[in-house]
């Protein structure tokens, strides 16, 4: 049985799961193009950042092709590494969280403690609105997932399956 039945309240899990292919592929691209053009200034992050983008690109089509054909692997391929985005994601943050309380504390540039809880509050605030849209992301396409799995095609109509008896 699926986790959602519908996507946003009204979208058909299998719509949800395509609109939300489309929407991280333009997210991947607009992200590649920003850190394109930035190249130049901070090489090996930026390069890294390229990569990632370039493979979450490429899950993202095979999320849209999954949905489009009905092939749950692909849909499934797109779950797994969303989740692996989800914890970088909480690493950086976690290591930004102490990086910036160390630098605070070993550095006297007048920067007060409530400018630097403000900070990463904000921070954290962000992070928290990403992780939480891309969590339910995550689970209106495993639902689709599941439904592929069991057979059951925009959640409303159920494909049976019969076996032989011997």
């Amino acid at each position: 049985m699926a986790v959602l039945n519908r996507c946003c309240c009204c979208l058909k899990i299998r719509t949800g799961s395509l609109v939300t292919g489309i929407f991280f592929l333009a997210i991947a691209i607009i992200d590649l193009i920003l850190r394109a053009v930035g190249l130049g200034n901070v090489p090996g992050v930026l390069a890294g950042g390229i990569v990632f983008d370039i493979i979450f690109a490429i899950m993202c089509i095979l999320l849209i092709v999954g949905v489009l054909k009905d092939i749950k692997w692909f849909c499934l391929a797109w779950v797994i590494y969303a989740v692996v985005y989800l914890i970088i994601l909480l690493i950086l943050a976690i290591v930004y969280t102490v990086m910036t309380v160390a630098e605070y504390i070993d550095d006297d540039k007048g920067v007060s403690l409530g400018a630097m809880i403000g900070g990463l509050v904000i921070s954290w605030l962000i992070v928290t609105i990403v992780v939480s849209f891309i969590v339910y992301c995550v689970l209106c396409v495993y639902s689709h997932y599941q439904n592929l799995r069991d057979g059951i095609v925009e959640g409303d109509v159920t494909v049976t399956r019969t076996e032989a008896k011997a």
